[in-house]
C-alpha cells in the first residue's frame, strides 16, 4: 500500500500551512493513505480533507523535549512505513532527515523561506550537511537554488506556489467599485515589516488624507503597530484599520485600490500572488519571489527592501494615476496562467514520485 506522510510544524495561519493542507488533499488521489504529522500541539486553522489522517508529535509525547520527540518520530515512521516522507520548512526537514536516518524511507525536503536568510552560519551549515542525506529538495525560486552548492543543487526542484484565485474571482474583483483603501495581508510579525508600510502611508496620507490603510492578519505586534500609527497622528479605525484574521480575506481585499507587501524576506509570497491574481494594483519590496510575480513597472511596482521613501513614492503614483492602476490590473492576468494550480500540482506529484 502506498502511503505519504507530510510533516510540518502546525496547521495554523501561514503560507506553508496552507500549502500543506492543499497538498495533502491533492495527494489523496494518488496515494492509498495520506497522513499529516504536525510537531506542535496547536490550533488547526486550515482544515484537512476528511480522507487525510492527522497525527501530532507533542500531543502524543506530552513533552517539548526535542530528543524524546525525535525518538517518537522514528518509532512513528517505523510503524507507518510510508512510501515517501515529505517535510515542509527547514527545522522539520532537518528533524526528518536525522530521525529517519538509515530506515530506507526517502525524505523529500521543502524550503518555504528564502534560504539566503536562514539564521546563523551554524544553522546554514547544519542545514547544508543534512540536505546531503535527503532524497529531493523543493525550493520556490531559482534565486533560492543558487545559494546552495552544486552537489545539493542536483537534488533541487524549483516549484513555485500555486495560484488559488480563479478567473471568476478575478472577474468579480475587477468589476467591483473600487475603494480608496490600501490593503496588506500577513501576520503582524517583524519579518513582514509593517512599520515600513505605516511610515510610507504616513507620507502618502498627507497628500491623500481620504485614503485608508487596512491590515488583514493578527500577531504579537498588533498593539505596537497601533501605537506606531498613532504616533504619526493616524487615527485607529479611521486612517489605519486592523481587521484581524478573517476567513473571507479575498472578498475583503477585492475592492481595494492598492495592495502592498512590505516584508524583509519571503519564500514566495502567497498574499502578493493572490492580490495580483485578483487584479489589485500591487507594490512589493524586492523579496524572493516578488519578481516571479510582478514585472516591475509593467504589472506592478517593486521597491528596495526597507526603503520607505521609494514605497511612499510608488504609493502616491498609484493613488494619483487611475491609468497606471488600470494598466497594472490588466497586465496581471498572466499570473493566473503562470502559476496555474493544475500545472503546479503536477510538478508536486512528480516531486514525490520515486
Amino acid at each position: 500500500m502506498s502511503k505519504l506522510v507530510l510533516f510540518i510544524g502546525a496547521l495554523d495561519r501561514g503560507g506553508a500551512e496552507k500549502v500543506a493542507a492543499v497538498l495533502s488533499s491533492f495527494y489523496c488521489d494518488y496515494f492509498d493513505e495520506v497522513v499529516v504529522l504536525t510537531y506542535y500541539n496547536s490550533m488547526v486553522f486550515y482544515e484537512l480533507n476528511p480522507k487525510v489522517r492527522h497525527a501530532c508529535v507533542e500531543k502524543e509525547t506530552q513533552t517539548q523535549s526535542i530528543v524524546k520527540n525525535l525518538r517518537w518520530i522514528r518509532k512513528f515512521a517505523k510503524r507507518e512505513r510510508p512510501s515517501v516522507w515529505l517535510s515542509l520548512m527547514m527545522p522539520f526537514n532537518i528533524m526528518s532527515i536525522w530521525a529517519l536516518m538509515g530506515m530506507g524511507i526517502p525524505v523529500a525536503a521543502c524550503e518555504r523561506q528564502d534560504p539566503r536568510y536562514e539564521g546563523t552560519k551554524l544553522r546554514r551549515l547544519v542545514r547544508d550537511i543534512s540536505y546531503h542525506f535527503c532524497f529531493r529538495i523543493q525550493l520556490q525560486t531559482a534565486m533560492g537554488k543558487a545559494c546552495f552548492s552544486k552537489r545539493i543543487q542536483k537534488k533541487i526542484t524549483v516549484i513555485p506556489n500555486p495560484n488559488h484565485i480563479t478567473m471568476e474571482q478575478r472577474n468579480s474583483a475587477y468589476s467591483q467599485q473600487k475603494e480608496k483603501r490600501i490593503v496588506t495581508v500577513g501576520r503582524l510579525i517583524p519579518q513582514k515589516n509593517q512599520k515600513l508600510l505605516i511610515d510610507a502611508f504616513a507620507i502618502a496620507h498627507k497628500k491623500h488624507p481620504d485614503y485608508q490603510l487596512c491590515f488583514y492578519g493578527d500577531g504579537p505586534l498588533e498593539a505596537e503597530l497601533r501605537q506606531y500609527a498613532s504616533n504619526y497622528g493616524l487615527e485607529d479605525n479611521k486612517d489605519v484599520v486592523f481587521c484581524g484574521q478573517v476567513k473571507d480575506v479575498i472578498n475583503r481585499i477585492s475592492p481595494a485600490n492598492i495592495f502592498v507587501l512590505s516584508s524583509i524576506m519571503e519564500g514566495m509570497p502567497n498574499a502578493l500572488m493572490e492580490a495580483v491574481a485578483l487584479g489589485i494594483p500591487s507594490i512589493s519590496t524586492d523579496v524572493s519571489g516578488a519578481r516571479d510575480i510582478i514585472a516591475d513597472g509593467e504589472s506592478g511596482y517593486i521597491v528596495p527592501v526597507g526603503d520607505k521613501d521609494a514605497l511612499a513614492t510608488r504609493m502616491i503614483q498609484l493613488i494619483e494615476s487611475e491609468e497606471t492602476r488600470k494598466r497594472f490590473s490588466e497586465a496581471s492576468a498572466s499570473v493566473i496562467d503562470k502559476f496555474d494550480k493544475e500545472k503546479i500540482l503536477k510538478q508536486w506529484l512528480e516531486f514525490v514520485t520515486i
